[in-house]
């Protein structure tokens, strides 16, 4: 059996899963309700955004989609590394607003 980062998870269902309703539910574009992270699923979020990140790993550098996404992706990298709970959170707060603004 495959591992959970071998497998890829579009955009929409890493954001249902990590906010925890649909994207595009705001009254404005980026319009993301609060969220939590709690310290147990950090690794699960992490794993979330990683799978949702190999949707684009095929693709050319310059490929639109994956240049909007790729600094997002290196915010939470270096923020999951770091071990700061508010950091990381912000981090992914920032690709959850990007997302709902695409």
């Amino acid at each position: 059996m495959a591992s959970t980062l071998d497998d890829r998870l579009g955009k929409h269902e890493v954001f249902t899963q990590i906010v925890g309703r649909a994207p595009f539910g705001g009254q404005f574009s980026g319009d993301v309700p609060e969220f939590e992270i709690k310290p147990e699923d950090k690794d699960k979020v992490y794993s979330l955004v990683k799978r949702m990140q190999k949707c684009y790993s095929d693709k050319p550098a310059t490929y639109p989609v994956k240049v909007y996404y790729s600094g997002r992706f290196t915010e939470i990298d270096q923020a999951f590394v770091s071990n700061d709970p508010k950091v990381f959170k912000e981090a992914v707060r920032g690709l959850m607003v990007a997302i709902d603004c695409e």
